[in-house]
C-alpha cells in the first residue's frame, strides 16, 4: 500500500541566473498512516516551502508529490481533498466570522453538510475547548484560542493527512499541551498521517515517530527518534565515585578527556569512548574509589539537531525515507 504522502526528488528554485536561489533541493520522503513526522531546520532551510508544495500552494521546479497515490500536478483537487493544513499559525481562519461560522464554512468547502455536520462541529469545539465561545468573533479570541480554532477548521473535513506548520508556536502552556495531546490522539487513534514543522525541539521529541532535519534545502537526515539517539550517543558515560581523585589518576585519565566535577566528597566524571570496552579501562584507573553509579547518557533532540547542523553526520547515513 502506498504511503499517504510521498515526495520524490522534489526541488524548488526561485529566481534565475545569478539571483537563483535553491530553496528545496531533491527532497524525498514518505509520511505513513498513523505516523507523526517532524521536520526541523533553521530559518530559510526549506521546511515551510516543502509543506506549501505538498499543499499545492507552490509548484515544484522538479520532482513529484503524491497524495494517496494521486499526483498533485495532474489531479490537484482530488489529491488535496485528503489534506487538512494549518499554515503559519492561525492565518487560515476568517477573523470576521464566529467560531462556529468558521467551522461551517470550511466544512462546506470540503463538501460536508447534513445533520452529521452539527454533531462533528460540536465534537470539535469540545476537543479544542471552544464550546463556550462558539458565537464569539474569531478576531476577539486570544492567540491560543485562534490556534485551536485553526486546527479545528483543518479537522472539520475529517482529512486523512494533516500538515501543521509550527502548531504550538507562541502558545501558553495549557493551550500547547492541549494541542499536543490532540495531535497525538489523531495519529494513534484515528490513524492520520501527520507532518509537522517546528523550531521547538521539545515538541518534536514529545510527538514525533520520525524526525527529519532540513539544512540548506537538503534533507540531511531522516530516521526514527530512538535510532537517532543511538546514532549520536557515541558512548557518552557519567561515572560517580566516592572521594577525591588522586593526582596520578587525573594524569592517567587525560587520555580519555574526562571532565571531573568534585562536590562534597564525591567526584562525577563525564567522558566519551568509541568502544564500550574502554569503559572498563577508565573504571580500572578509578580503583580503589567505590563507584556510586554508572550511567550512559543519551543526547536529547536539541543536541542531535546541533550535531547534524555542524556536519557530524554524512548526508544519508541514517535511514533516509522509510519508517
Amino acid at each position: 500500500m502506498k504511503a499517504p504522502v510521498q515526495l520524490e526528488e522534489v526541488s524548488k528554485e526561485f529566481g534565475r541566473g545569478t539571483s537563483r536561489v535553491v530553496a528545496v533541493d531533491s527532497v524525498s520522503f514518505n509520511v505513513e498512516s498513523g505516523e507523526i513526522l517532524a521536520l526541523l531546520g533553521p530559518n530559510g532551510a526549506g521546511k515551510t516551502t516543502t509543506v506549501k508544495m505538498i499543499c499545492g500552494l507552490i509548484v515544484p521546479s522538479r520532482g513529484r508529490i503524491f497524495i494517496r497515490g494521486l499526483d498533485i500536478a495532474r489531479r490537484y483537487r482530488e489529491a488535496l481533498s485528503h489534506v487538512g493544513a494549518v499554515l503559519e499559525g492561525s492565518r487560515n481562519i476568517y477573523w470576521r466570522l464566529t467560531v462556529a461560522e468558521n467551522l461551517e464554512y470550511f466544512a462546506h468547502i470540503r463538501g460536508k453538510s447534513g445533520p452529521g455536520l452539527r454533531r462533528r462541529i460540536a465534537h470539535l469545539l469540545e476537543v479544542v475547548q471552544l464550546s463556550n465561545r462558539r458565537n464569539a468573533i474569531a478576531q476577539t479570541l486570544s492567540r491560543g484560542m485562534q490556534q485551536r480554532l485553526a486546527i479545528a477548521c483543518a479537522l472539520v473535513g475529517d482529512p486523512e493527512i494533516l500538515l501543521l506548520d509550527e502548531p504550538t508556536l507562541g502558545l501558553d502552556f495549557e493551550s500547547s499541551e492541549m494541542i499536543k495531546k490532540e495531535i497525538r490522539r489523531l495519529a494513534r487513534e484515528e490513524g492520520k498521517a501527520i507532518l509537522l514543522t517546528t523550531h521547538q525541539m521539545e515538541l518534536a521529541q514529545t510527538l514525533a515517530d520520525r524526525v527529519g532535519v532540513i539544512t540548506r534545502g537538503r534533507l540531511a537526515i531522516l530516521d526514527r527518534l530512538e535510532r537517532l539517539r543511538q546514532l549520536f550517543t557515541f558512548g557518552q558515560y557519567e561515572v560517580s565515585i566516592q572521594g577525591i581523585l588522586s593526582e596520578q589518576a587525573r594524569i592517567r585519565l587525560q587520555e580519555w578527556k574526562v571532565h571531573v566535577h568534585e562536590n562534597e566528597g564525591q567526584t562525577n566524571l563525564t567522558f566519551s569512548v568509541n568502544d564500550p570496552s574502554h569503559l572498563y579501562q577508565v573504571i580500572e584507573i578509578l580503583h580503589p574509589h567505590p563507584i556510586i553509579g554508572i550511567r550512559r547518557q543519551e543526547p536529547d533532540l536539541a543536541e542531535i539537531y546541533l550535531k547534524i547542523l555542524h556536519g557530524e553526520i554524512v548526508h544519508g547515513t541514517a535511514d533516509s525515507t522509510q519508517s
